[in-house]
This record gives structure tokens, C-alpha cells and sequence, in this order.
């Protein structure tokens, strides 16, 4: 298809005349166009600058200018999305119909350094290490193309390590080790379940340390007995003895009031469970509440509820 210029030079006669004069600009061989007073030899549409040339053998031929598509940001994630203070996570991303030389730019990011990362290409990823503090953090990418651009923000939850960092405990704490509890360190268990009778009123916290492979995890149950009395109870894991209350805990640390609650566990950072930092000292706590009927926490019936606890060690360490 012969290319031209859409700067054309064009002369028409006047309405009497049936010819059209038209003078196309470096067009080799020069296009032979029809002789007609009704139909335009050139048309050229201003919407979209297309310029339609009608020839002698009738043929249509269209020039158009290439459409320039925007740029698109197809996927950015931050992986894990929430981490534990110092974490680490990753950022990736990719994104198409970007500016050769300078693709995509960084902002946000929080004490990270991914504001400062400068240009960054079409597709990629980045390591950090969260903050040393509880807080919410904004990624923002913005990518260009020569159609435009686009931009897409993410949020990294950093928090603390299983929480109850002041916390007062709503009851009395009756404190106990797990190795002493259970009879072996944390997480492991003889291979059984513990009978648990718990006193009205009263809180049984059991301390334990996290153990130092990264890639443990478990879960920590209770079950009924014949005999247990009617209630509901409620288990957290926090790092102040008998911590219940939510704003002070860490995510997935505090369970529902159930007649058989259960918190699920894992070392280093997880979306899931209750995060815990190895080698760090954590408590484990069981009450019945100091109630005797349902409200809107644990309760005991008779005033003396039990349950059997078993610690589940789903994975040991490598």
C-alpha cells in the first residue's frame, strides 16, 4: 500500500467541472483517480485523521495513524500481605504497553526502600524487611505507555509479635510451664490430650518458648469429655499472661467463644495463625469466663467446666 503524508495538497474545480485535481506528496507510481463530479477522489475523515483514497479501478485504500494503547499494570502484590515486625515480604508486578526507557516508577513504601528505587522495568520484584513497629503501609506503582499510564496501590499490614504488649488480664492468671503442663517442651505433646479442668473465674496461662524453625506450625484444640459441664471458653496466645482483649493481640491470636475453641499457630510470618517469633516467650491461655449463663463472652454452667487440650505439631523442623 503506497504511504503518504496526511498533509495533503489538494485542488478542487469549480461544481461545473468533473475533474478533480489532487497533487499527492512522494506517492510512487502516481495513483490514477476517477473523474466523477459525485464521488470524492480523496476523503478524509476528522474524527480519526484516516485518509481514504478512491482510484480508477475502484480499489479503496486507507491510511490510518497507529492506535497507541496505555499502559497496563496486569499484576502487583505484595507477598505476605501481613508480616511481623522486621519480616520479610516481596513485592512484584508486571505490566505491558509501557514506555521503552522508563517504564514504571515507585512511590510510597513507607521507611522501605521502595520510593527510592528509582525507574523500574516493565516486570519484576523487590525483597524488603518490614518496619520494627506495628503499622500499614502503602505501595503505590505507576506505570507509563505511550497512550497513557496507569497505577495501582497496595497495602503491607506490619504487626507485632502475637500482641499484649500491655494488656491486663480480665481474670486472675494461674500461671503453668508447658514442658511441665504437658510434660514436654513446646510444641510437642505425649501423644495425647491434656485434661483440662478449669477454676470460675480464673484464667490458666501456660508459657512456652517458640521454637526456632521457621517452618513449623500447629494448632492448639480443645474437645469435650463426659462430664465437662455446659460452657463456652475461649483461648488466646499473647506475650503478657491472660491477655483476651483484641486491639493488644496479634492477628488470628484470639479465638471465638466456643464450646470448643482452638487457635492454629506458625512460626515466622503467616496469614492464617497466630504469628510467633522464634525463640520468643509466649502464653497460651484457657478460660471459662467467670459467667453462668451466654452473653458475649465464655461462660460455665455449673461453675466447674473442663475440656481435654491437645497440641497439634503439624510440621517439624528440617
Amino acid at each position: 500500500m503506497p504511504r503518504f503524508p496526511l498533509a495533503l495538497a489538494l485542488t478542487v474545480a469549480s461544481a461545473s467541472a468533473h475533474a478533480q485535481l489532487l497533487q499527492l506528496d512522494n506517492v510512487t507510481p502516481p495513483i490514477p483517480l476517477i473523474s466523477s463530479s459525485t464521488t470524492s477522489a480523496v476523503q478524509i475523515d476528522p474524527a480519526t485523521g484516516n485518509v481514504t483514497v478512491r482510484s480508477s479501478t475502484q480499489n479503496l485504500t486507507q491510511c490510518s495513524g497507529q492506535t497507541q494503547n496505555p499502559a497496563e499494570i496486569t499484576s502487583f502484590s505484595i507477598t505476605p500481605s501481613s508480616v511481623l515486625t522486621n519480616g520479610a515480604f516481596t513485592v512484584s508486578w508486571s505490566a505491558i504497553n509501557t514506555n521503552a526507557g522508563n517504564p514504571c516508577q515507585p512511590s510510597g513504601g513507607g521507611p522501605t526502600a521502595w520510593g527510592s528505587e528509582g525507574v523500574l522495568p516493565a516486570s519484576g520484584s523487590r525483597n524488603y524487611n518490614a518496619p520494627g513497629g506495628a503499622q500499614t503501609i502503602n505501595f503505590t506503582l505507576t506505570c507509563a505507555g505511550p497512550g497513557g499510564s496507569d497505577q495501582e496501590t497496595r497495602t503491607l499490614t506490619v504487626t507485632t509479635n502475637g500482641g499484649g504488649g500491655n494488656c491486663t488480664a480480665p481474670f486472675p492468671v494461674n500461671q503453668a510451664n508447658w514442658s511441665q503442663w504437658w510434660s514436654t517442651p513446646f510444641p510437642s505433646h505425649p501423644g495425647g490430650r491434656r485434661q483440662w479442668i478449669a477454676t470460675q473465674g480464673n484464667i490458666d496461662s501456660i508459657v512456652f518458648v517458640a521454637s526456632s524453625a521457621t517452618n513449623q506450625f500447629g494448632s492448639i484444640a480443645a474437645s469435650g469429655f463426659p462430664g465437662d459441664g455446659e460452657g463456652a471458653m475461649q483461648m488466646s496466645i499473647s506475650t503478657t499472661p491472660g491477655c483476651y482483649t483484641a486491639a493488644n493481640l496479634g492477628p488470628n491470636c484470639l479465638s471465638p467463644v466456643s464450646s470448643t475453641a482452638s487457635v492454629g499457630w506458625a512460626i515466622g510470618s503467616s496469614q492464617f495463625s497466630c504469628a510467633l517469633t522464634p525463640g520468643s516467650t509466649y502464653y497460651l491461655n484457657l478460660t471459662f469466663g467467670n459467667a453462668n449463663g451466654p452473653g458475649s463472652g465464655p461462660f460455665c454452667v455449673t461453675g466447674a467446666c473442663g475440656r481435654d487440650i491437645s497440641s497439634l505439631n503439624q510440621r517439624s523442623p528440617e
